[in-house]
């Protein structure tokens, strides 16, 4: 079995127009609605209440009037009245323990601890489409005041929804994806647009006696479940090259800071010695050719001798340099060790 991923995405309302057909496609009124099963709308579900007589825009005026604020100040003409958020799962490779109720549960509680209880003013199941999904509608109020931009401006806002809500689905058993990815998942308007423009060229031709409505019944299943399969499909190509893309990405960070590092180290040494990596290389190298002739020459004794006095003279350095000026912080053989480790690599 596959990965089920779960998908929230957001979409602006900035204008009350858009909260009346916001309302008309939740609520399945005035015709039918592309990709929607009319057959099914009864397994449609209020999860989030309007009050009785009400709408979004009602809802709207309502928060607007009673805010503080705005009884003294205007709403901005560019102001976002709302957001509709969209929940939603890939439900091809649903876990077969999935618990869809409290599914449900889960998204209604993540939406009124995230965006505030007061400001959650419906929440809608739709089961007439192919893969099960939920619309909610969000009055961004924040401190007496509309306030989108808490919510979704910024990468780093827009990773944390990305993240609270990836969190709360994983102990359904349904998987976020990669952390960090660069992947963004299309928009409320953009996910319609794919479905739609993913149509297949032919429909089943009609059976002998069938009534026009059976076959239209027939036909829309065939289409519904044909473009969805197709579209799932290439969306979940698209996040494996883009979750690829993102692993290669942050290695090649990795070894940027690595070659950041090295950069610091070179410049501390020829900050050190006052000279160029070349040359303290080389005298890297000379040192380790020197370390490995006294090991190897056939005279121990000499070898010996030399390396006592070497080190005596070492240490005699070490003491002019201690009572001239402050002690490194490093010494010579840790620097030298680093800087060759480093500059190796």
């Amino acid at each position: 079995m596959g990965t089920c991923y779960s998908f929230v995405s957001t979409e602006k309302i900035k204008d009350l127009g858009a909260f009346s057909r916001k309302l008309e496609h939740n609520f399945r009124i005035g015709g039918r609605v592309p990709n929607a099963d009319p057959m099914k709308s009864y397994l449609n579900e209020e999860l989030i209440k309007l009050e009785p007589g009400s709408d979004y825009i009602k809802e709207y005026n309502k928060r607007v009037l009673d805010s503080a604020y705005y009884q003294t100040h205007k709403i901005r003409k560019d102001a976002v009245r709302g957001i509709e958020v969209m929940m939603t799962f890939s439900s091809k490779d649903i876990p077969k323990d999935f618990d869809f109720e409290q599914w449900k549960k889960e998204n209604v509680e993540w939406l009124q601890s995230y965006f505030g209880k007061d400001n959650v003013v419906s929440a809608v199941l739709h089961m007439d489409e192919t893969t099960p999904h939920i619309h909610a509608v969000v009055i961004p109020m924040v401190n007496e005041r509309l306030s989108a931009a808490h919510f979704l401006n910024g990468r780093e806002r827009m990773a944390n929804l990305q993240n609270s809500y990836g969190d709360r689905m994983e102990k359904l058993g349904l998987t976020r994806g990669m952390k960090g990815s660069l992947a963004k998942h299309t928009d409320i308007k953009e996910f319609y647009t794919a479905v739609n423009k993913q149509k297949i060229k032919e429909l089943p031709q009609p059976k002998k006696h069938e009534s026009t409505k059976d076959y239209y019944e027939r036909a829309q299943k065939v289409f519904q479940e044909s473009n969805y399969q197709h579209l799932d499909e290439l969306q979940k190509k698209d996040r494996e090259i883009i979750e690829k893309n993102t692993q290669t990405l942050q290695e090649n960070l990795e070894l940027a800071n690595s070659i950041k590092k090295t950069q610091e180290l070179i410049r501390e040494i020829e900050h050190r010695f006052g000279e160029d990596k070349d040359t303290v290389l080389k005298k890297i190298d000379t040192m380790n050719h020197l370390n490995q002739g006294l090991k190897s020459y056939p005279d121990q004794d000499f070898s010996n001798n030399v390396f006592e006095g070497m080190r005596e003279i070492l240490r005699f350095e070490k003491e002019k340099t201690k009572r001239t000026r402050k002690e490194p912080e490093k010494s010579l053989d840790q620097i030298l060790d680093e800087a060759k480790k480093e500059l190796q690599k």
